[in-house]
């Protein structure tokens, strides 16, 4: 007697809600932890900018405070409008 997909002991029944519940929160775990790395990222430029920043050229410097606004700018758009989009899409 074979036992294919464990038709022996009948079919499980899955509830759609528990998969997709726990899927939700696996990515927001893994999106925590995104955010988290890039928190880490962030203490590592400013502890940078800290030791170093007084040191560079005034039109350098802001240049550089031109690119990390933008670069915030960016971040803070693109997640706000993929998580608009998910939030929509339930």
């Amino acid at each position: 007697m074979s036992r294919k997909n464990g038709a022996a002991h009948g079919p499980r029944r899955i509830e759609p809600e528990d998969i997709i519940g726990r899927s939700v929160e696996r990515r927001r775990g893994k999106i925590q932890g995104r955010i988290g790395k890039l928190e880490r990222q962030v203490r590592k430029l400013e502890d940078c900018v800290a030791s170093q920043g007084t040191s560079l050229p005034p039109e350098e410097r802001k240049r550089l405070k031109t690119e990390i606004a933008r670069l915030a700018a960016r971040l803070h758009e693109a997640a706000e409008r993929r998580l608009d989009q998910i939030a929509e899409s339930l």
